[in-house]
């Protein structure tokens, strides 16, 4: 039996404000999709500077079998197995 693998990607976007309205511009940052094992931790380095609460981040998963992209399993409870979280984020990095 194949252990299943958790793929993420993650874009951290610059949110432009025009008065109550959202634009989302392209990506500043683009970790490309990157393989986790069970528990593992990454802290990834961006360096964008600037205001964090001016930064949007968006986290995809994507399965290792069918290569399906989704957002199954993102958020976790304590003693959950399966998921993932971003958090720690800086004017340099994210850990996920």
């Amino acid at each position: 039996m194949r252990k299943a693998g958790l793929i993420i990607a993650l874009m951290i976007l610059p949110a432009l404000v025009y008065g109550f309205e959202y634009e989302i511009a392209k990506p500043a940052y683009d970790s490309g999709w990157l393989t986790f094992a069970q528990n593992e931790i990454k802290i990834l380095t961006h360096n964008l500077g600037g205001n964090i609460n001016d930064y949007v981040v968006d986290m995809q998963f994507r399965d290792d079998w069918g290569k399906e992209i989704n957002q199954a399993y993102f958020g976790c409870r304590a003693g959950d197995t399966v998921g993932a979280t971003w958090d720690k984020l800086t004017i340099s990095s994210i850990r996920i």
